[in-house]
């Protein structure tokens, strides 16, 4: 009887958590799903494709930051599990983010622009589709801020590892809302011209950051957090378009498999997930005991590794028959090897960037989770092509 409770302790206290937390990837099957029956969208805009895979990585990159901060402050005790009555501290936190995503925005405008007209040859004109894309998209994903409030307050009051839960919510969640306002955004402004209502939208995104500011900052910590997250933004930003470009020449690969666009978001999702498990807890452990190996550390990784083969198998399936009705063999050898390999060096690199960030006196809750979501969205799509380009 002893055993079986000690088993049944283990499997409800640490694998429930991870593994609830790498199965998001599954709802990414939505925006999948999404992209895929808006392939004549991305056909006839191409363009598209360069700025999509932005637009993902970035709210990856700032929501991961919200998220590793919220779930080490959580553990700190600097933050409260409350919205309406939380520290100065927090809020501070909130109005360096909204500064940040306003930042980003002229990152993807300015650059995703540029390579479209000096690379890809498209006029001017282009720079007013992007912008009004961009901002009306983020407008709408500001509803994440309160998504991932939420969820990380349910899992530190439900006694479970916020670090495990929310970024994997969060990164899922912010996917499907994402994509849906980018299909619709681009729909409504590149067909219908409406852009009335996309300017009411842009409105709330340079008003966010007004009421938080109404609600009492640390303007000392202010500064001190937007020059570690610009510095972040411009290592991320430089990153994603690596990301969109590599999207944008696989367009022909893309015909061949529609099965890319079924599994892209759910992918991009769990190699992120993983990189972001290993990625908060390693800032956490470093904030509580100054250093990230300590016991079942080797464990752990080896969990977190056995749960997304199993998941990177399913993906494959799954794909494999909602794209062409029966099992793809090619599809689900090429997603488990994309999967693998994007996952094994993404965990390094949290781990290093934990690492190396904490021993130079920065703030890894700064650094590690948006700079892997990040490279986890450009090595996972880097390792798509490799696979279903260049070895099929």
């Amino acid at each position: 009887m002893n055993l079986y409770r000690h088993i049944r302790r283990v499997i409800l206290g640490d694998l429930i958590p991870p593994l609830l937390g790498l199965s998001t990837g599954f709802l990414d099957f939505i925006p999948g799903l999404i992209l895929a029956s808006s392939r004549w969208l991305f056909n006839n805009f191409t363009w598209l494709l360069l700025i999509y895979p932005q637009i993902l990585s970035i709210r990856g990159a700032t929501w991961g930051i919200y998220s590793g901060r919220l779930t080490t402050g959580l553990h700190l005790g600097s933050f409260k599990p409350s919205l309406r009555d939380n520290t100065r501290e927090f809020y501070t936190m909130l109005f360096s983010l909204s500064v940040l995503k306003m930042f980003n925005c002229f990152i993807i405008i300015t650059l995703g622009s540029s390579i479209l007209i000096f690379l890809f040859k498209s006029p001017i004109s282009i720079l007013i589709d992007v912008t009004f894309v961009v901002l009306s998209t983020y407008a709408i994903s500001q509803i994440l801020y309160f998504i991932v409030f939420e969820i990380a307050k349910y899992a530190y009051l439900k006694g479970w590892d916020p670090d495990m839960l929310t970024y994997p919510f969060a990164s899922t969640i912010g996917d499907i809302i994402v994509t849906i306002a980018f299909i619709t955004v681009s729909i409504v402004f590149l067909y219908y011209r409406a852009v009335i209502i996309l300017y009411l939208l842009i409105l709330t995104l340079f008003g966010f950051p007004v009421v938080i500011y109404s609600l009492g900052i640390d303007k000392h910590q202010f500064r001190y957090q937007i020059s570690e997250l610009l510095l972040s933004a411009v290592l991320t930003s430089l990153i994603v378009n690596i990301t969109g470009y590599i999207l944008r020449s696989m367009h022909e690969t893309l015909i061949r498999y529609p099965s890319i666009y079924v599994i892209y978001p759910s992918i991009l999702t769990t190699v992120g997930d993983i990189g972001a498990i290993i990625g908060s807890t390693s800032t956490t452990r470093l904030a509580l005991k100054g250093r990230i190996f300590v016991a079942n550390t080797k464990s752990f990784i080896t969990e977190i590794f056995i749960l997304s083969l199993l998941i990177f198998s399913i993906y494959g399936i799954l794909a494999s028959y909602l794209s062409y009705g029966y099992l793809n063999l090619v599809v689900i050898i090429l997603t488990l090897l994309s999967g693998i390999c994007a996952g094994s060096i993404i965990t390094l690199i949290s781990i290093i960037t934990a690492y190396v960030t904490f021993k130079r006196g920065l703030d890894p809750d700064n650094f590690v989770n948006p700079l892997e979501s990040t490279l986890a969205d450009s090595i996972t799509t880097l390792s798509l092509y490799l696979f279903f380009t260049i070895v099929s």
